[in-house]
């Protein structure tokens, strides 16, 4: 449950943005109580950063996908990556 709710957590911090994520979205995005949330993970701001931890695994790994290209593939992948993020937000 710790895992979902972290998953619920970041993709609504992607769809509404900083100011407009809270424990009780979260809660509801993911069909659980408030107090799960905080049993699982204590604060919004430890929430916050294992959601900040996750986003950050997945863009190293995106990146380090496009680099397992050969000779100029790689830097075009890995420019098409940076490319994706920055418009994504």
């Amino acid at each position: 449950m710790k895992l979902a709710i972290a998953d619920h957590a970041k993709s609504l911090l992607i769809e509404l943005g900083h100011s407009s994520w809270t424990l009780d979205r979260v809660a509801a995005r993911a069909n659980c109580a408030k107090g799960l949330v905080a049993y699982h993970h204590g604060t919004r701001n430890a929430l916050l950063g294992a959601v900040a931890a996750q986003l950050r695994t997945d863009r190293q790994d995106r990146r380090m996908a496009a680099l397992r290209q050969s000779g100029s593939s790689a830097i075009d992948g890995l420019w098409a990556v940076i490319l994706s993020e920055h418009t994504s937000g």
